[in-house]
């Protein structure tokens, strides 16, 4: 097959190949997927792709040692390179550009080669073997059926059930990211979307972003930080002028609080979330404190 030689054997930004490998399919590509990752290691020819046996992701290498199955999910087979709807599995078309691509290098493999089998949610996708339940610990008996491996972002569709056209979810972890199930693919390449499928085999536009959940802890801790400071409450402090109030007690301590030992909360709202481990004393003058510290 005749192929346009858009990308230069030669070791190049991960920028610039993955906007190459864009140009060369017609469909975004990702730095982070398979195909990508494959090209980079060959362009900077490194030994040990001549020998490569197969390739395949976490999921999938999970899977293959448990149950000597080299198959995954077709979501999960989406990120390894673009696949086919109309066919369920991988596109031909690119596959066969690859090769092409590569056919200088003599590496003794083609694409189709060592890429892992396709399968939809529900095929059988194998037994966990003797060795695979000795990894386990014994968990789970030898002879149990596997279903095809996926991976967070199709366990995700598959958990809000949202992998049905026109529906969607948003995952936040470390990174995060929103999965809308599409009616017909795309209709032009838009870099800020990946085009991934389902586990039953639907196209899905993926817009990702590396950096989710991080921000929201950086702001977890300076509010940690500000709860946990030394506080005085202003009673107090006209206590000390020798005003008398009923909260003269607090004139005998100044009142810490400990926002860091609190469990009653995944975030710490301001003057809501009190207990008797944020507060170390807890008299009603201290809960008072506490309340306008949290509001700091």
């Amino acid at each position: 097959m005749e192929v346009e030689n858009v990308i230069p054997l030669t070791a190049e930004p991960p920028e610039e190949l993955e906007a190459a490998l864009t140009a060369l399919f017609g469909f975004n590509i990702p730095q982070r997927w398979s195909i990508a990752h494959l090209y980079q290691a060959i362009l900077n020819g490194e030994e040990h792709v001549r020998h490569i046996a197969h390739i395949t992701t976490l999921a999938g290498y999970v899977h293959h040692m448990l149950t000597g199955v080299n198959a995954v999910g077709i979501g999960e087979a989406s990120g390894i390179i673009p696949i086919d709807v109309n066919t369920q599995s991988y596109d031909g078309a690119m596959l066969d550009k690859f090769d092409a691509l590569i056919a200088p290098r003599g590496l003794g493999w083609k694409i189709r080669d060592i890429l892992p089998d396709v399968l939809l949610a529900g095929d059988d996708a194998g037994k966990l073997t003797a060795n695979g339940a000795a990894l386990l610990g014994g968990a789970l008996p030898a002879g149990t059926p596997f279903v095809p491996c996926e991976g967070d972002a199709e366990t995700g569709m598959t958990a809000s059930n949202a992998i049905k056209a026109r529906t969607g979810n948003v995952s936040a972890g470390t990174s995060m990211f929103a999965m809308l199930v599409l009616e017909r693919p795309l209709t032009r390449i838009y870099p800020e979307i990946d085009l991934v499928a389902t586990p039953d085999g639907r196209y899905a536009a993926m817009v990702h972003c590396n950096n989710g959940t991080n921000d929201m802890n950086a702001w977890v801790g300076i509010l940690r930080e500000a709860a946990a400071r030394e506080y005085i409450h202003p009673k107090a402090q006209r206590c000390q002028r020798g005003e008398k109030h009923r909260a003269h007690q607090v004139c005998q301590r100044k009142v810490r609080l400990r926002a860091a030992q609190h469990h009653g909360a995944s975030l710490i709202q301001p003057g809501y979330h009190l207990s008797r481990k944020v507060i170390e004393h807890g008299d009603p003058a201290a809960v008072s404190v506490a309340v306008q510290a949290f509001r700091v």
